[in-house]
């Protein structure tokens, strides 16, 4: 679970570079292709459990914006 914006910057940074990685992976020509897939598959995975997190993370805080006004915004994204 995302607690902080520090927190959501590396969760964005870490599914760019999945999305790096299954295209990698899905771009190899050696080994078993089976194999291949099942590691598409996870990384696949992996992408989107952390994009449900950054959606949740970002839902929550949107929400607590709007309700509290923009004015102490950036204090309570900052937390």
């Amino acid at each position: 679970m995302i607690a902080n914006r520090k927190q959501l910057e590396y969760s964005i940074e870490s599914v760019a570079k999945m999305y790096r990685l299954r295209d990698r992976i899905a771009a190899q020509t050696i080994g078993d292709s089976e194999t291949r897939a099942d590691e598409v598959d996870s990384v696949v995975s992996m992408i989107r459990r952390l994009e449900r997190e950054i959606a949740e993370y970002l839902l929550t805080h949107t929400e607590a914006i709007e309700e509290n006004g923009a004015a102490d915004a950036p204090e309570r994204i900052a937390a």
